[in-house]
């Protein structure tokens, strides 16, 4: 079944305080993530549309 993941970061840590990369590593590994996101931030957090935070 495919999953979208959402973080909620702020200084380039997820709310929960995981590191930003470390959380976006996650869903790289795995092949049913077909969607990630981050919400509820400052829009400089989210970076440009062109932008990726994979590694």
């Amino acid at each position: 079944m495919p999953v979208w993941l959402s973080y909620t970061v702020e200084g380039g840590r997820t709310r929960a305080g995981q590191d930003l990369a470390e959380a976006f590593a996650v869903a790289a590994g795995n092949e049913r993530v077909v969607a990630v996101g981050v919400n509820c931030c400052d829009p400089a957090e989210a970076g440009t549309p062109w932008s990726s935070p994979w590694p």
